[in-house]
């Protein structure tokens, strides 16, 4: 009978390992769905940044194009 008690043993902890595990993905989830939502918030004024700066730029819109899909300067 020393095997039915160890078996019961196992399915407790496993019950318990299985709602620690829910229970931690659930932290888990929480937590990025709030890194996504800083994430969202720094673009988001990042964006509005660089609109203000395009506004008052004195560059065309053709030279910002170009400018922003040039190549990046290779440092030496």
């Amino acid at each position: 009978m020393a095997r039915r008690t160890d078996l019961g043993k196992l399915e407790e902890q496993l019950e318990l390992a299985q709602a620690e595990a829910i229970k931690a993905k659930h932290v888990y989830d929480a937590k990025m769905a709030k890194v996504k939502e800083l994430q969202a918030k720094k673009n988001e004024i990042m964006c509005r940044e660089i609109m203000t700066e395009l506004q008052s730029s004195k560059r065309s819109y053709s030279e910002i194009l170009k400018f922003i899909k040039s190549e990046p300067y290779a440092e030496d």
